[in-house]
């Protein structure tokens, strides 16, 4: 398995996931964050991979059910998938130099449903800047490809990092050059995901609001102490930095988790 954390393959009957184990070295339970951060996606609309939360002894693991793999009588198919990182006609050095603007243009033309492509790799974007998942590159967004057309798999890799200071860029650009992780961005490049103004803040209004209104129960699920809690509240996900340049509609929702 790709990337830096430990991982296994599993099958269970009809289906085969992906367990990632927490790390001795962890400052907090970043398989739990994970978890939180999954489940928190849902919530608020977007199609994500399935997940569970095993304890193995006295530690949590992480089930991610695996999308690409389907089961047939005689054992399993595969389903090809490309990320965006192929998408976008990029190489392996070059995956931080994505845009989620080109992302959108390509599967506007190339998706079998373009305007819900569109739709669904905006409340991504703007999920990612709200939860602080800044490892959003282009190896972790993709799509199935069938030979004609693209669809979207479901999110998958989306985990919440606590920085030390107020900044923070997204991996890949949000509108024109610039990755800042602020919603005033989003919303400024709501047009090239085929969005209006006053669409783009409803979405992300919602989602404010739906972390808001599910965090702690959320995060109890994920099985979070409250010094995990407050470590990602306000730090990752919610951090104020966000707010900076947005609208009164949204610069009215901060508050505290």
């Amino acid at each position: 398995m790709g990337g830096a954390r430990p991982k296994a393959h599993l099958t269970e009957g009809a289906r085969k996931m992906i367990a990632k184990f927490p790390s001795s070295r962890d400052p907090y339970k970043i398989v739990g964050a994970e978890f939180l951060a999954l489940r928190l996606a849902k919530r608020v609309g977007i199609s994500v991979a399935d997940a569970d939360l095993a304890q193995v002894g006295n530690r949590d693991v992480l089930l991610v059910e695996r999308f690409d793999r389907l089961p047939r009588k005689d054992g399993w198919q595969r389903r090809h998938v490309v990320s965006a990182l192929t998408i976008l006609g990029l190489d392996e050095h070059q995956s931080y130099y994505g845009s989620y603007e080109n992302l959108a243009q390509v599967l506007q033309r190339t998706s079998a449903d373009p305007a819900q492509s569109s739709v669904e790799i905006f409340r991504r974007m703007v999920f990612n800047i709200l939860i602080g998942n800044t490892d959003d590159h282009a190896r972790n967004h993709a799509a199935f490809w069938d030979g004609n057309e693209l669809a979207l798999t479901p999110a998958y890799d989306i985990e919440p990092r606590p920085r030390i200071g107020r900044e923070a860029n997204q991996a890949i650009r949000i509108c024109g050059t610039s990755r800042q992780s602020r919603i005033a961005l989003a919303i400024e490049a709501a047009p090239t995901f085929g969005l209006s103004t006053e669409e783009a803040v409803d979405i992300i209004a919602f989602q404010i609001e739906t972390i808001h209104a599910y965090f702690h129960a959320t995060a109890d699920e994920a099985r979070l102490p409250e010094a995990d809690r407050d470590i990602l509240a306000n730090r990752a996900i919610l951090n104020p930095y966000i707010y900076e340049g947005a609208p009164t509609a949204i610069a009215d929702l901060e508050r505290s988790l």
